[in-house]
């Protein structure tokens, strides 16, 4: 039972860790509160008992505060973003042409510099 659980909060730490690479912060942080609000009972309860491993409550504590920083991390950093998000707005809009010509890009797949 305790290693099923385990894994299940392993696996809450990785899912959020790829959605925070994918910078799906609300998500991320979702699953990050998750996994460490879980082990934080679960070490409540797990003190009481005489026959737990040790080495298992070790590890329980450390993915208990990783996950509690990493939350507190993407917290942070979402609230950064939502702040720069209207920066980043005003110079998308800066960018557009009201004649209807566009500004054109030159474009290149950076061929031209392996054919010489």
């Amino acid at each position: 039972m305790i290693i099923v659980f385990y894994s299940f909060l392993l696996w809450c730490f990785y899912l959020a860790t790829s959605y925070s690479l994918a910078g799906k912060r609300i998500e991320a942080y979702a699953l990050y509160y998750r996994a460490h609000s879980l082990p934080n009972d679960s070490l409540k309860k797990f003190k009481s008992l005489t026959t737990v491993d040790q080495v298992m409550i070790k590890e329980l504590k450390m993915l208990y505060d990783d996950s509690r920083s990493n939350s507190y991390i993407e917290h942070a950093t979402g609230i950064i973003e939502e702040e720069k998000a209207p920066e980043n707005l005003s110079k998308k809009i800066s960018m557009i042409s009201l004649t209807g010509i566009d500004k054109k890009v030159p474009f290149s797949l950076g061929f031209s510099t392996c054919l010489s």
